[in-house]
């Protein structure tokens, strides 16, 4: 996320995620407090200098961009700094100094992470691995059609597509309509959007569509029981 032409020189802290106290209450993530400053990046005209605006925490928000969730920290008098929700966390939202987070139990997570799919190759999104045995793999990169990767369904898992007004937690999975068994990258679905699934194993779990061509998908996935 783009601040113009300005950005955020961040000096000191960085920005923090507190332990987890236990897991079923939330985390604090906490915004960069300062000293911060503000600085023209862009060249200027011969002549002209810029000097450094001291900027103070203002707010915190959480907005949807595209598949991510985005946790946003505001100053003043202006600018902003932004980053993804870690994946570990289930949802955030704002809270003072930053945000406070609700991590995904550890017992009900089962894999994670990014997956790289060769055309015709599976993966088992229970065990997050590529089995020998194709019949264990819950999805298949089968190819391309007009040029587009396609992934499908196979071994009784079902996918539903998270629309693109709704935000990509996995909350949103749980009520999902698992309907299909074949999605196509940039038809059915975005680069950068998501798609729920529900493996044959009862798991429901998500995953975004980082990129593609004809020769290999790549994914993040995250699979809770």
């Amino acid at each position: 996320m783009k601040l113009s032409h300005l950005a955020v020189a961040l000096i000191g802290l960085a920005l923090l995620a507190s332990p987890a106290y236990a897991q079923s209450e939330s985390e604090p993530v906490m915004c960069p407090r300062g000293p911060l400053e503000l600085n023209i990046t862009a060249p200027l005209p011969e002549g002209w200098s810029s000097a450094a605006v001291s900027v103070q925490l203002d707010a915190s928000e959480v907005r949807s961009d595209g598949d991510a969730v985005v946790l946003l920290c505001l100053y003043a008098p202006s600018g902003e700094i932004a980053r993804e929700m870690p994946d570990v966390f289930e949802d955030c939202a704002p809270a003072p100094g930053g945000f406070a987070c609700t991590p995904i139990e550890p017992s009900r997570l089962v894999a994670r992470g990014p997956a790289t799919l060769a055309v015709r190759a599976g993966f088992d999104l229970d065990t997050g691995t590529q089995q020998a045995d194709r019949r264990l793999n819950d999805v298949w990169f089968t190819g391309t059609t007009e040029g587009r990767p396609v992934l499908e369904a196979f071994n009784n898992t079902t996918f539903s597509v998270v629309p693109p007004n709704r935000p990509a937690r996995l909350r949103v999975c749980e009520e999902g309509r698992y309907e299909l068994t074949r999605v196509v990258v940039d038809a059915d679905v975005p680069v950068g959007g998501s798609v729920c699934y529900q493996t044959d194993e009862g798991r429901f779990g998500m995953f975004t569509v980082v990129r593609g061509d004809e020769q290999q998908l790549r994914i993040r996935f995250r699979t809770i029981r």
